[in-house]
């Protein structure tokens, strides 16, 4: 998955594309926590408060980028 949104990143940076990162955050809260607890299904879907990060993260990027 790193080497995914890296190029994914990569490609969108030389094409012009904004990106919100929130893979990158997700990861930094790997290294505190036990992630799955923030899937609701405790599989791939995020639970309210990670829904609530990526809103945020895109608000912030639409409303300053």
């Amino acid at each position: 998955m790193d080497r995914y949104i890296s190029e994914a990143a990569r490609l969108a940076s030389e094409m012009g594309v904004t990106v919100c990162d929130c893979y990158s955050k997700w990861k930094e809260l790997t290294k505190t926590q036990d992630t799955t607890k923030l899937l609701a299904n405790r599989i791939n879907h995020p639970n309210a408060e990670m829904h609530r990060l990526f809103a945020d993260s895109l608000y912030e990027v639409i409303m300053n980028g």
